[in-house]
């Protein structure tokens, strides 16, 4: 008896002892199968990935980039106020209209959500400013016509404060009598050329409606630049973002940042922007230019889901019944109808039950390389190895 129970006991032991074994060699093999994401170089390769397609966009440039000339104001619309001010109502919109087939329907509850509390920031040792200290300073005209001399130019670009709300033909019509030209407004800076002539910039500058001007120092427009980007060694691209203070319609500006060594492409008319491949040199160089607004990185969009379900009150409004993909709504209509959904994100898990569940179909389509990914990185659409995707998915 003694002896059959010690018998049991050591099989028991054995199985055990066999089936830790097999957890860590399968476990071991499988963590070598699935490793974690390494952020950094999913970045690097993004980086490259958008590196090599400015350099196919260069490559396919064999003529000046054009853009459609814009579209003359009538005479019958009242003149826009530069400042955010307009000189006439604007008229309300016509009520949304659903595709054939849809209609728009109305949650029967109010809808719960959760509150936003704003995170604490520590107290400020300095106070804050609108990042436009540098327009009229003391060194602000002598700017201006420093940077005309270096283009040798009789103007240069540069930006306007407005004082107080103005439509643009004024400011435009007062511009142009002093040498000037207005090139666009946001709120109360206006960007524009200005004149070299130290009189004529003076007499732009006693306008009544004009509060300070200046030029945007160097160092301004990379704020958004990462310092190690700033301290690449010789050689050492990087993709950027360069915003210019107007349009090329000619690719006179083109031909410029070529010529300080950018490999530029495409223009992005609609928003004043060439994407390029600099280096450090390079970069400096032109940021300096004076028909460069801005010089951003090309930055690496991470998805994330943690506000979304807590905000739009998803919880509040159904409940998880126990079988997959099966919810209850919080009252008559509020679990809702077997609707197609759309949603275009990081991929979709279709192993999730969530997600394989109750359903009458899912399709997709990858158009992960239209995004210039390149085929190598080509995940494949139903591993979504973000999870983004599959958790707004099983959201909606």
């Amino acid at each position: 008896m003694l002896r059959g129970l010690k018998k049991r006991w050591l099989l028991l032991i054995g199985g055990v002892a066999l089936v830790g074994l097999a957890a860590v060699l399968f476990g071991g093999a499988w963590s070598e199968r699935t490793p974690a994401i390494d952020e950094a170089a999913v970045e690097q390769r993004a980086l490259r990935a958008a590196m090599k397609q400015i350099n196919a966009e260069r490559r396919a440039l064999s003529a000046p980039p054009t853009q459609l000339a814009p579209i003359a104001p009538t005479t019958e619309a009242p003149e826009p106020a530069v400042g955010g001010v307009e000189d006439s109502a604007v008229p309300t919109p016509a009520p949304p209209v659903p595709p054939e087939g849809f209609s728009f329907v109305e949650a029967p509850l109010p809808m719960a959500k959760a509150p936003l509390v704003p995170a604490e920031s520590p107290p400020a040792t300095e106070p804050e400013t609108d990042g436009l200290d540098w327009l009229g300073t003391a060194e602000s005209l002598a700017l201006v016509r420093r940077q005309a001399e270096r283009a040798q130019r009789d103007w240069s670009f540069g930006w306007l404060r407005l004082a107080q709300d103005v439509p643009a033909s004024t400011v435009a019509a007062a511009l142009r009598t002093r040498g000037g030209e207005l090139l666009g407004a946001a709120g109360h800076l206006a960007r524009v050329r200005l004149p070299a002539d130290q009189e004529r910039l003076r007499a732009v500058d006693a306008l009544p409606f004009v509060a300070a001007l200046g030029a945007m120092p160097t160092l301004r427009k990379l704020m958004s630049m990462p310092n190690d980007t700033l301290a690449a060694g010789a050689g050492e691209q990087t993709p950027v973002l360069i915003t210019l203070m107007t349009d090329d319609a000619d690719g006179r500006w083109r031909r410029a940042l070529e010529n300080m060594g950018a490999a530029v492409g495409r223009f992005r008319a609609d928003i004043r922007v060439y994407p390029a491949n600099v280096d450090a040199a390079a970069l400096r160089a032109i940021a300096a230019a004076d028909f460069v607004a801005a010089v951003q990185p090309v930055g690496v969009a991470r998805a994330a889901h943690d506000l979304a379900v807590p905000a739009m009150g998803a919880d509040a409004l159904r409940t998880y019944r126990g079988s997959p993909g099966v919810f209850s709504g919080a009252g008559a209509g509020a679990a809702g109808a077997s609707v197609p959904v759309g949603v275009m994100d990081t991929g979709l898990n279709l192993n999730h039950l969530d997600i394989s569940s109750n359903r009458q179909s899912i399709c997709g389509a990858n158009f992960q390389n239209l995004l210039a990914m390149p085929a190598e990185d080509d995940a494949d659409l139903w591993l979504d190895q973000n999870g983004h995707g599959t958790h707004v998915t099983g959201t909606l």
